[in-house]
Order: C-alpha cells, then sequence, then structure tokens
C-alpha cells in the first residue's frame, strides 16, 4: 500500500480537476519542482495509485439516462454473472456486494426506455439471475471525484499529535 503525503494529494486532487494540466503548472501552484511533480507522479502511477483515463460526458455524446440496477442471483453463479454484465457496453460499473442484492450495476442509455430494454432483454434473461430492481437517477451530483483527503490514522504519532482533519483548498492559481 502506498503511504500518501500531503503533496501527493494535492496533485492527486489538481489532476482530478483537469487531467492535462502541466506538471510546471502544478508546481508553480505547490511551490515545489516540476522534477518533483513528474517524479512523484511518475511513482503514483508505478505504485497503482492513480491511472489515466477519459471520462464522457454522457449527456453532450447522447446518453443523458442512468440507471443504478440491484440484482439478486443465485449464490454460486455470482462472479460469474457479475463478469457476464461487465460486458455489456451499457454498463459503466459492476460490484459484487453484501445485502440482500448481490450485484450493484450503473447502467447508461440515450432513454430511460433504452434502459428498460436492458434490463428486460439483456439483464433479466442471464442465468441465475433471480430478480432486478431499478433506480433510474434523475441527477448525478458528483461523479469520480473521490481523492483522500488526509492521511490514514495509525499508532504512527502526527506530527501536531492529532490525525489530520482535512485538506487545505488549493486557492487560485498563481498569477
Amino acid at each position: 500500500m502506498a503511504i500518501l503525503d500531503q503533496i501527493d494529494r494535492q496533485i492527486i486532487r489538481l489532476l482530478r480537476h483537469d487531467s492535462s494540466v502541466s506538471s510546471r503548472e502544478i508546481a508553480q501552484r505547490l511551490y515545489v519542482s516540476p522534477r518533483t511533480v513528474r517524479s512523484r507522479i511518475e511513482r503514483l502511477r508505478n505504485a497503482g495509485v492513480i491511472e489515466f483515463t477519459v471520462r464522457i460526458n454522457r449527456q453532450r455524446a447522447g446518453y443523458p439516462a442512468t440507471a443504478d440496477v440491484v440484482a439478486e442471483v443465485e449464490a454460486h453463479r455470482v462472479q460469474d454473472v457479475a463478469e457476464r454484465i461487465a460486458q455489456f457496453p451499457e454498463v459503466g460499473y459492476v460490484s459484487i456486494t453484501t445485502g440482500s442484492q448481490d450485484i450493484s450495476i450503473q447502467v447508461y442509455g440515450a432513454s430511460t426506455d433504452d434502459i428498460h430494454r436492458f434490463v428486460m432483454e439483456k439483464l433479466a434473461p442471464l442465468r441465475g439471475v433471480v430478480r432486478t430492481n431499478t433506480f433510474v437517477l434523475f441527477r448525478i451530483v458528483k461523479q469520480c471525484g473521490w481523492v483522500p483527503l488526509v492521511a490514514p490514522c495509525d499508532s504512527a504519532p502526527q506530527p501536531s499529535g492529532a490525525c489530520p482533519s482535512h485538506t487545505p483548498d488549493l486557492g487560485p492559481r498563481p498569477t
């Protein structure tokens, strides 16, 4: 497990806001050298802490409808069903869960009719699926924006004697 310090978390926060920001600009905002930023980004990538991907604006791409679907699945088929669901192009994520439902799925479509067709024609007929429950999402307020804000507290003493409670706002870019 990689231990992230304050500079690592600030670099991640800036990259989450705009992944095209240059190392030089990050360095200026954090008051460190561009070489430090580049080496830290490379270390974080090599450790598997960060990965670079493209996030599609589904509304502008013509897929504004989103739904969370949970499925109850026969116990011995959960992993297999989850892997099959993950292959459908309409699916954004699939996770195996605990509780009364076994699999959680996020589905995207051009309309709620597309999502309904997906559930009825692709998901429900899968061998092992017992029942599904669909929740149409009216508005997503935050998506893929999580950034580790504080270092995990453990038995090691913190410089101030207490676990930090938040990451300070980085403020506006220097001019």
